[in-house]
């Protein structure tokens, strides 16, 4: 559990950096396939809400799509972190 919250921060931090709204968020990962709607993105992007795995590595994807990155978002202190 510890692990989803930590992962959940530096995606909500990520998201932040690069101007992603939850909406946003949540189109990219609907496009992608995502079944989770914008009410539990968010409440997961603010540590309220558990996540199954493969949710949270569908919005790492779709964070990156809609921030048109090469590199998706990693926890501090991790090669290829934000700084």
């Amino acid at each position: 559990m510890q692990i989803a919250r930590q992962h959940a921060r530096v995606l909500r931090t990520y998201c932040d950096r690069h101007d992603i709204d939850v909406h946003r968020l949540w189109w990219a990962g609907f496009q992608l396939g995502g079944a989770v709607g914008e009410t539990e993105i968010d409440a997961y992007l603010h540590g309220c809400l558990h996540l199954p795995p493969a949710e949270r590595g569908l919005l790492v994807r779709a964070a990156q799509a809609a921030a048109g990155a090469s590199s998706p978002p990693h926890p501090p202190g991790r090669p290829g972190a934000p700084s």
